[in-house]
């Protein structure tokens, strides 16, 4: 993945997704975690040893970063979804007159 995906992607997490900082580590190490285990199909004991960290937190950072994710894509595709239907409700059609 290259710096500008990445980059997208930390800022649609951040302030579309809400994900947050601990105070442990940043946002961008949580992205990093999750992209390395999506990119390279690791497990989660190649994650503590790469990382320095416990089981435990690398599953909360996945678990956090994907909640996020998840949050963007729902939110993301009911405000589209929404978006699209208001559109089409006030749309009329050429040949009928408007009740002005």
């Amino acid at each position: 993945m290259n710096i500008d995906s990445f980059t997208c992607l930390y800022d649609l997490l951040h302030t579309r997704g809400r994900l947050v900082d601990d105070g442990l580590i940043n946002i961008e190490e949580h992205v990093a975690i999750f992209v390395h285990i999506l990119a390279h199909h690791k497990k989660n004991h190649s994650i503590q040893v790469t990382f320095r960290m416990s089981d435990e937190t690398v599953s909360g950072y996945v678990h956090r970063v994907l909640c996020a994710l998840l949050g963007v894509i729902i939110f993301g595709s009911i405000w589209f979804l929404s978006k699209q239907s208001n559109q089409n409700r006030f749309k009329k059609n050429r040949t009928e007159t408007g009740s002005n």
